[in-house]
């Protein structure tokens, strides 16, 4: 676990993460029939919010562990932005904090709860169970720690 300045949480990415970003990145400027954009710190801070939409699309078409992933890479993708200097925490708490990393993390406990579901109904001893629980339990952990955050904060600036 990270925590940055101004106090949110991010869990460790994976090492590769890095060339997948890029893999979005490349993907991301073929999105427009016959157009490459250029990779711009405007368009690399696209990239969470591309990621949340495809998720939801993912999603809405029943693609469970798909959408998980793109929830888990959108929040992964702001830590990744934070630490390369694209975003400052003002701008994340600003832009990708309501925007993004909370619903992400809503939306990735649902998908760990529906995979879990599934396995019990198929395969219930199956190991991967606790593993998308953890998850799950994870993901609204990170969101309860940023609601006491948020209120902490507020609680500090009213009574001033």
């Amino acid at each position: 676990l990270m925590i940055f300045p101004g106090g949110i949480l991010f869990r460790k990415e994976k090492k590769n993460h890095r060339r997948e970003l890029w893999k979005v990145f490349e993907f991301m400027q073929r999105t427009e029939p016959g157009k490459i954009r250029k990779i711009t710190l405007d368009f690399k801070k696209e990239v969470p919010n591309f990621l949340k939409k495809k998720g939801d699309q993912l999603f809405k078409s029943n693609q469970i562990q798909t959408a998980a992933k793109h929830y888990s890479d959108a929040i992964l993708s702001i830590r990744y932005l934070l630490r390369e200097g694209v975003i400052d925490m003002i701008h994340m708490n600003e832009v990708f904090l309501s925007s993004v990393i909370v619903p992400c993390n809503l939306n990735l406990s649902l998908c760990c709860l529906k995979m879990t579901e599934e396995l019990l109904l198929s395969s219930p001893g199956c190991a991967q169970i606790k593993t998308h629980l953890e998850k799950c339990i994870s993901a609204c952990d990170d969101i309860i720690m940023i609601w006491n955050m948020q209120s902490s904060s507020q609680e500090i600036s009213g009574s001033k």
